[in-house]
């Protein structure tokens, strides 16, 4: 597979590399590992799909129009900010 570049601030080129380091890898792999851990919002739909029709099949389970609406809300929200773990926040 060919590389590709991605431009990033200082601080933060600074951090994939302390990160990277840490972990013995490089910055690709680091952030290929990052974003191998993230799922798309398609894949969530298909996640939401494949529970919806085994909840169905194995326990007669449908859901609502304000649960799929539910879902959809929860599946096209905004990613929230948390704060980083053993940070105190300011």
């Amino acid at each position: 597979m060919a590389a590709k570049m991605i431009k990033v601030d200082e601080q933060t080129h600074a951090r994939l590399t302390q990160l990277a380091a840490e972990n013995g890898t490089t910055i690709g792999r680091y952030v290929a590992r990052l974003v191998g851990a993230q799922r798309t919002r398609a894949e969530w739909a298909e996640i939401a799909a494949q529970t919806e029709e085994y909840l169905h099949e194995q326990f007669g389970f449908v859901a609502t129009p304000e649960e799929r609406a539910a879902a959809e809300a929860w599946l096209t929200r905004e990613p929230t900010k948390h704060s980083r773990r053993g940070r105190a926040s300011s």
